[in-house]
């Protein structure tokens, strides 16, 4: 009776992890090399092959603000980042980010995140954009939804990052995309944990029995 009673507490646990694992966040790192290096912009100015890392992160069940045919434009606030580290400096945004999707059957797919305020090492920046793009004819979009999962492999046109000064376009950081990792929810990681812990205090029941 004990046994089927941990079971079944276990079975529930999981159901109502499950559906709060299924939830919107989503969460991407990725990696990067400078490629192409103008004036300074706010005081970087990293030597090319210098490595990139980063993150971005949005609500996929987020409704568009703007659509239209083949395109969706998602405005998407906080607690969701932008963040690029390049050279020992922490590019992160501070307002709104816009992810923009473009589906184009025949032409090419986009996958675009970019923000227009920037902190930089903890000072912000005014006329400032972080923007990472992807592009590609392999159309791995089936409609301007958020995707709730990336691989970098299915875009094989452009994938390139920078950083710029609005007001001045000469001092620009480029930056290819090199790769690109999915970060498992927070409650994905406790749905394993309570149920390998559920399991593990029924097994340790039995061998007392």
């Amino acid at each position: 009776m004990l046994r089927g009673c941990a079971l079944l507490a276990v079975c529930l646990t999981l159901s109502f992890l499950s559906c709060e694992a299924t939830a919107g966040f989503i969460k991407y790192t990725f990696t990067g090399t400078v490629n192409d290096v103008g004036q300074p912009v706010f005081g970087i100015q990293p030597p090319l092959g210098s490595p990139v890392t980063g993150s971005f992160s949005y609500d996929s069940s987020l409704p568009p603000g703007v659509s239209d045919p083949g395109l969706a434009i998602y405005f998407v606030q906080g607690p969701f980042r932008f963040v690029a580290d390049i050279d020992g400096a922490t590019i992160e945004s501070s307002g709104l980010l816009t992810v923009t999707i473009q589906n184009d059957p025949g032409g090419l797919d986009t996958f675009e995140i970019s923000t227009e305020s920037v902190v930089v090492n903890g000072t912000p920046i005014p006329d400032s954009v972080l923007d990472l793009t992807l592009f590609s004819i392999l159309n791995p979009f089936a409609n301007t939804d958020l995707p709730g999962h990336l691989r970098l492999e299915d875009f094989n046109r452009q994938r390139v990052g920078l950083l710029m000064n609005e007001a001045n376009s000469d001092q620009v950081v480029e930056f290819s995309i090199d790769s690109i990792n999915q970060v498992p929810a927070p409650k994905t990681w406790a749905l394993l944990l309570v149920g390998l812990g559920g399991f593990a205090a029924v097994a340790r029941r039995e061998r007392n029995v």
